[in-house]
């Protein structure tokens, strides 16, 4: 197991859409940093680094889908993952040292966000205006994350061995993750009413509230949207990159559900699919 995620590693390491990724997760807290440091020095605001921060968590579950199913599709594509099995590992070992391939990039993906935004963050803004126990919640919660969405975008690419259409079907499960995410926060955070107000043919004017039609209502509704919004990776990333995370203990109980799931999801299909 170890020497197939070693070897993992390696190739992984060669890939070009992983580099890519990389150089884009260094690029993106950069120019999220310099704008809020732009905005600082042309305006006088106190910009904090809390909000570039956590910024590449939105774009994160999009850059998974593409360079696991890119990079899935070439293993399966160059037979790297035929000879494994053929040298006598198991298909377990195998979806599993792919599986865990994958959340190692997405952890280098987070380290590097994290190191370019403390690095450039630091002396040009004006530090955090979070506490450090919530800074490390969310950062935990971050990684943990980042872990899900790699657990799910292998899932497909362990199916097929269309790389192309793999990796079309991800980012387009990416975006409408991450569209129903931003869907769910604005509904959850819309006011239940709001004014109105009415001009009569006689001049005057009749003031009155009206109900708002995106306001999920008390009770069962809301508790369900909740867990749906804590649920969808999507979701989750909403909440930390626009810090609004109300229950962080919820999300991290999600993570450590939700992966280990995804993860016997893919070592049972992947068991039972047909390599001929």
């Amino acid at each position: 197991m170890a020497e197939l995620f070693a070897a993992g590693i390696r190739r992984m390491l060669r890939c070009l859409p992983f580099r890519l990724a990389c150089l884009f997760h260094v690029l993106f807290p950069a120019l999220s940093v310099f704008s809020s440091w732009w905005h600082k020095t042309h305006s006088d605001a106190v910009e904090f680094l809390d909000d570039p921060f956590f910024s590449f968590v939105l774009p994160l579950g999009i850059v998974l889908a593409l360079v696991c199913a890119l990079f899935l599709g070439e293993e399966f594509a160059s037979g790297a993952v035929r000879n494994r099995l053929i040298a006598g590992h198991s298909r377990k070992a195998v979806c599993l040292s792919l599986l865990f391939t994958g959340c190692a990039a997405a952890l280098i993906f987070c380290a590097l966000s994290f190191l370019t935004g403390l690095l450039l963050g630091l002396p040009l803004l004006d530090g955090f205006r979070t506490g450090p126990d919530t800074l490390v919640l969310y950062g935990l919660g971050v990684l943990l994350l980042s872990q899900v969405y790699a657990a799910l975008f292998t899932l497909p690419a362990l199916l097929t061995d269309r790389r192309t259409g793999c990796a079309v079907a991800s980012l387009l499960l990416a975006l409408a993750l991450l569209t129903a995410g931003g869907s769910l926060n604005e509904r959850l955070h819309a006011n239940p009413s709001f004014p109105l107000s009415i001009d009569t043919m006689d001049g005057s004017t009749i003031h009155m509230v009206q109900s708002n039609p995106e306001y999920i209502p008390e009770g069962p509704p809301r508790q369900a949207a909740q867990l749906l919004y804590a649920l969808l990776p999507g979701g989750q990333a909403v909440q930390y990159a626009w810090l609004q995370v109300e229950r962080p203990g919820m999300l991290l109980a999600c993570d450590l559900v939700l992966f280990p799931a995804l993860a016997a999801a893919g070592v049972y299909l992947f068991g039972h699919r047909d390599l001929k």
